[in-house]
């Protein structure tokens, strides 16, 4: 089950990571060192949330930092009018769009929203946004 374990950078595990445990794990392909920054982990902030944007029915939000880490997927969790929960897969195979900044979702995957009756949020490595009422 993909996850992750927290490491401190200290010399020992540095050097396992060069030529220890950590680095045989890696060479045989059943770990994957990522190094983060506190930065990469700042929750998502919407700034904007449109219906019928770019097209009727479709739903554009517009923020920061919406990219969850891999292997997390970020959601798009609508409440209200038209209540879904949409993962970052879910909408980019659905033919939206899905950046740090924007997320484009068609008409098809939210058919029951509504502006002023519709809230959302972005969840993006377990932080939550704001809640933002489209417009």
């Amino acid at each position: 089950i993909a996850g992750y374990i927290d490491l401190n950078q200290t010399p020992r595990v540095t050097l396992s990571a060069g030529q220890g445990k950590i680095a045989k794990l890696r060479q045989a392909g059943y770990i994957t060192i990522v190094s983060l920054t506190a930065a990469d982990l700042t929750a998502p902030a919407i700034t904007n949330a449109q219906i019928d944007v770019p097209g009727l029915g479709d739903v554009t939000i517009t923020g920061t930092n919406f990219l969850s880490v891999a292997p997390n997927d970020s959601i798009v969790v609508f409440t209200g009018t038209g209540a879904v929960t949409l993962t970052r897969n879910q909408i980019v195979v659905g033919g939206g769009t899905f950046t740090g900044t924007s997320i484009v979702i068609p008409a098809a995957l939210v058919p029951g929203v509504a502006a002023a009756t519709t809230s959302v949020k972005v969840n993006a490595d377990d932080q939550n946004s704001n809640t933002f009422v489209l417009v």
